[in-house]
């Protein structure tokens, strides 16, 4: 399992992630995950599972949904989003929720986010959990 925390607490442009070398990429190729504020993008198809992300081990065969063009559509979104909102504390905490990235026909991903904030409280500082998993 890899985790890092992905710093999205620019107003505009994207922080993008390449999952397979663990590190922060630039340009228009060779990205999995775009990180924007609370918004995450997907280079790939994502599907979403009901199970502890340490007991996902292989990757679902169906159910795997791509970014369209707006914010709503963006596969989280389609996915029921990866974070809640809390009315009373006004503060984002991730649903208890596994993510599939699948890169290709033998590259899959399991990804779940952790947090949104650093110790301090800032926001916008997404910590994410990947690991691979195994094909259906």
């Amino acid at each position: 399992m890899t985790r890092a925390t992905i710093d999205a607490t620019r107003e505009s442009g994207w922080v993008q992630l390449a999952l397979g070398a663990g590190a922060q990429v630039d340009g228009a190729d060779g990205w999995d995950l775009a990180f924007q504020r609370i918004q995450i993008r997907v280079g790939h198809p994502l599907a979403a599972v009901d199970e502890a992300f340490e007991d996902v081990t292989q990757a679902p065969a169906d159910g795997y949904v791509e970014d369209g063009a707006t914010a709503e559509d963006y596969a989280f979104s389609q996915l029921g989003e990866w974070w809640k909102y809390d009315l009373a504390t006004h503060t984002v905490a991730p649903k208890v929720k596994t993510f599939i990235l699948k890169v290709d026909a033998e590259t899959y991903f399991k990804l779940a986010v952790r947090d949104y904030y650093d110790e301090a409280g800032t926001t916008g500082l997404v910590t994410l959990d990947w690991a691979h998993v195994d094909k259906p």
